[in-house]
């Protein structure tokens, strides 16, 4: 017995030659969409490492790099984060911030944070598009007044997803508080 869609896969030629097939079992046969927003950590470009961090591949470990990735509508992902400047030895302390350069296949790992939901993903491609703010190694809870203007790379893809859905959810009150508390929109 086979199963087939009535239109071909929407993932392109990504998923194999099949365009109709889908496997009829599933839980242990899937076939990913990639229509689900993703949270991804790699090792610090700055520190080095293999796997999901610089130093210890433990749990509590802090350094690693961690940035957001919605699917591009082609099979694939666009990914953004953000990163420090890197043009002068304070930059990675204070500094201005940048985009970082990011992709899907080099993560050390990528964890659902949101099934298909075209609101947050067109919003979190908006947030990557965006200028970014302020660079601090140090997260956001220890700058003397948690305004939101210096983030680091695990702050920014935090805020950003929160932001995002609370948007998406027509939570309007709930936004104001948060902008009252973290200067976060």
């Amino acid at each position: 017995l086979q199963g087939r869609y009535i239109t071909q896969d929407p993932i392109g030629l990504k998923g194999g030659w099949n365009f109709y097939q889908y496997p009829l079992n599933p839980i242990s046969n899937i076939d990913p969409l990639g229509l689900e927003t993703l949270k991804c950590i790699k090792p610090l470009h700055s520190m080095g490492g293999t796997g999901e961090r610089s130093g210890p591949d433990i749990w509590g470990n802090p350094f690693y790099h961690q940035y957001l990735c919605v699917p591009d509508g082609k099979g694939d992902y666009t990914c953004g984060g953000q990163d420090q400047r890197g043009e002068s030895k304070g930059d990675g302390l204070w500094g201005p911030g940048k985009a970082s350069n990011d992709t899907k296949e080099a993560a050390g790992r990528c964890d659902l944070v949101e099934t298909d939901n075209s609101c947050v993903e067109n919003c979190l491609k908006g947030k990557f598009k965006e200028v970014r703010p302020r660079y601090s190694v140090l997260p956001d809870i220890f700058t003397p007044i948690n305004l939101g203007l210096f983030k680091n790379c695990q702050d920014w893809s935090n805020d950003s997803l929160e932001t995002c859905k609370m948007k998406c959810s027509g939570n309007n009150i709930g936004r104001f508080i948060r902008f009252v508390f973290t200067g976060v929109m």
